[in-house]
């Protein structure tokens, strides 16, 4: 396992399994941006460090299953599965994702990543569970 794979699945674990966004500043610079999260949307370090308890509100036992990663120089891409319990209704929930990440000097300096947020909010119940084939029929969601 190379170590950025290492560092980043500690960063996963003790930031969003272990909820502890105060440590986000040992695994990301400062100067660090995230993008494709939310659409338009540039987070910042400061950005994230209010994320993670916004994600944990509603997850308990978040694990991260890293599936396939590929590492180039200063890049690792990684694709996992995400899995937690709703802190509503007790309920698996599970979904997949993938991060492009750069590093610099030890420490993450950009984040892209892209995840299954419809699967998320649909399974904790606030999306219907046909979301997408509903949006693909033209329907309205309501």
């Amino acid at each position: 396992m190379s170590d950025k794979l290492s560092f980043y699945k500690e960063f996963l674990q003790e930031v969003w399994s272990n909820g502890r966004a105060e440590c986000l500043s040992l695994y990301v610079s400062d100067c660090s941006h995230a993008t494709g999260l939310i659409s338009d949307v540039e987070m910042t370090r400061e950005d994230m460090e209010e994320l993670v308890p916004a994600l944990r509100a509603h997850l308990d036992h978040i694990r991260h299953d890293i599936r396939h990663s590929y590492e180039s120089g200063d890049i690792l891409h990684v694709l996992m599965t995400v899995s937690g319990t709703s802190k509503v209704s007790g309920n698996h929930v599970e979904f997949s994702g993938q991060s492009l990440l750069r590093f610099r000097d030890g420490k993450i300096v950009a984040m892209h990543d892209h995840y299954d947020l419809i699967g998320l909010f649909s399974q904790l119940g606030f999306l219907p569970v046909d979301t997408v084939a509903l949006c693909l029929s033209s329907e309205k969601i309501s």
